[in-house]
């Protein structure tokens, strides 16, 4: 629910559709630091106890999807706005 309302906050309330892959990164980082908090509070996996630096399978797979959606939101938020878009012309129908 937490991650809805953060993207929904982000598509409407700060208007960050028209930033590349903002949206996108906010979902894939936001997945990763919640997959990666609950993981210290699961039971590991069997045979897969012994893992360097002590983490678990889950956070090693969840630790690039955090980068990835970091990165992705750096980027978004360096490049300029594209133009705003004009109004759409009405067609004009003969008459």
């Amino acid at each position: 629910m937490i991650l809805f309302l953060l993207l929904r906050w982000a598509t409407h309330g700060a208007k960050l559709l028209n930033r590349r892959g903002v949206v996108a990164g906010l979902f894939f980082a936001f997945y990763g630091l919640v997959r990666i908090g609950l993981e210290n509070v699961r039971q590991p996996d069997a045979g897969l106890e012994n893992l360097p630096l002590g983490l678990t399978m889950g956070i090693y797979l969840s630790i690039p999807m955090l980068a990835f959606g970091l990165w992705l939101i750096w980027r978004g938020m360096r490049e300029p706005l594209p133009p705003a878009s004009e109004t759409p012309r009405q067609a004009h129908a003969p008459a």
